[in-house]
């Protein structure tokens, strides 16, 4: 220990002048290492950097190896309280090879968790997930981002093939709206004959009448009579024929229409509801996680704003949570990523099936989530969070007969005064972190 060593370099120094001297000048120097040491390990928490900043002022005191001495237990405290997640990058960087290839399988990994798959690709997408975790050379790393392009343009095809079938089917749409405009066009134009057909009628019986009686007025016996009358209502009954006659073919003309046009209607109907389901899927798939199935980071960007908003507008209360599972690279270490993906799935479930319709949870990245809680204060946040944690921690995990211990720590903030949605979430995600320090499985109001 460094009080040890000091001591005694001390009681040897006490021999000679000369060793008095070598004693001073080995304190000097050890003095400046722990100082430089210091500055250089500032910056990876809070709290470490306090401990810090009190060796560094305690060295600068000059103080006696019994006041360093006190200091090594709250600095050993304030390294053990780092947070996993930052403790796990600094063991990858020192073990796992080249800082650049690990720092590149995470982003990629990161990446392959953001894509929108089609479901009959996410097992491809899943093998070339733990494949990619475990490349550790830039061969292996090549090969899988060479199978994730492969992947991406699968998928791109698929969106292709889609586009492809939704511009077909519009196609189809813009015909048969072409011709429901004819059938209408049709249905105007049968009018107008039908009018004309009647002023028709209406003209040759009025002028038959008119003869008619052109006739009786100038006959001057009965026989001469009877054949006027004759002649002028068999005519009459010409014009009737000939009305009945043109009606009964445009009768039938309009059933014949009208049922092509019904048929029409009802391919034009199951191309749009087909259409619809087509986009409806798209949408879906756009705004999902493929993991977890529940809401994905674009869909929690969209109703944030949406739910933001309303807050503005009307000043309900609402609370946002942040939330995180504890350790969740060592289940990946411990028990593989197959049982770390179950973890994510069923913590994901529980936490969107225990919130209400009108609240809010999605996958932010990672292993964290992101909750709203509309028209919910502080306190019954807390409360509601609290109940969701503790009741994970009690769902005793098992992976292929392995039992997986999971927590969760949690951040909670609430909307006021001139708060925007990125400084209630930063808020909410530092109580997050501050929950991890303080031993995890626990939520901590922002």
């Amino acid at each position: 220990m460094l009080a040890e060593s000091l001591n005694t370099v001390a009681k040897k120094g006490s021999a000679s002048h000369r060793d008095e001297a070598a004693w001073r000048a080995l304190d000097q120097a050890l003095r400046r290492l722990v100082g430089r040491l210091c500055v250089a390990a500032r910056g990876q928490s809070k709290q470490l950097d306090a401990e810090l900043m009190r060796v560094i002022e305690t060295i600068r005191k000059r103080s006696d190896a019994t006041e360093i001495e006190h200091l090594l237990d709250d600095l050993g405290r304030a390294i053990a309280a780092l947070d996993d997640k930052q403790q796990a990058a600094v063991e990858t960087a020192a073990d796992s090879g080249p800082s650049g290839i690990a720092q590149a399988v995470l982003l990629i990994a990161r990446l392959v968790e953001r894509l929108a798959l089609e479901p009959r690709l996410l097992a491809r997408a899943g093998e070339l997930t733990l494949k990619l975790a475990s490349a550790t050379t830039e061969a292996a790393l090549a090969d899988s981002i060479e199978r994730i392009a492969e992947l991406v343009n699968e998928q791109l095809q698929q969106f292709q093939r889609d586009k492809g079938e939704v511009e077909r089917t519009l196609h189809e749409v813009n015909e048969q709206l072409d011709q429901v405009a004819a059938y209408l066009f049709g249905e105007d134009a049968d009018r107008v004959e039908s009018r004309q057909s009647v002023q028709r009628l209406d003209g040759a019986v009025v002028g038959e009448l008119k003869s008619l009686g052109d006739c009786v007025a100038g006959a001057t016996d009965l026989v001469t009579l009877r054949h006027a009358v004759t002649q002028r209502t068999g005519a009459i009954h010409s014009h009737l024929s000939a009305f009945r006659e043109r009606e009964a073919a445009r009768v039938v003309a309009y059933h014949e229409r009208a049922d092509r046009m019904r048929s029409r209607i009802g391919e034009l109907e199951r191309q749009t509801r087909a259409l619809q389901n087509s986009l409806q899927r798209e949408k879906r798939l756009s705004l999902t996680d493929a993991l977890t199935g529940i809401p994905n980071r674009l869909a929690w960007d969209e109703r944030i704003a949406h739910e933001f908003a309303r807050w503005r507008r009307f000043g309900r209360p609402m609370c946002l949570a942040t939330w995180d599972i504890d350790r969740f690279k060592a289940i990946n270490d411990n028990f593989g990523h197959a049982a770390g993906d179950k973890v994510l799935h069923v913590v994901a479930q529980y936490l969107a099936k225990n919130i209400r319709e009108v609240d809010f949870v999605s996958r932010y990245g990672g292993e964290e989530f992101a909750m709203l809680l509309v028209g919910t204060v502080p306190e019954d946040a807390m409360r509601l969070c609290e109940q969701m944690r503790e009741r994970i921690a009690k769902l005793n995990f098992h992976f292929r007969k392995q039992p997986i211990p999971v927590t969760i720590s949690c951040g909670i903030a609430s909307f006021a005064g001139d708060d925007s949605a990125e400084t209630v979430f930063e808020r909410a995600d530092v109580a997050m972190y501050r929950a991890k320090r303080e031993g995890r499985n626990m939520c901590v109001m922002g």
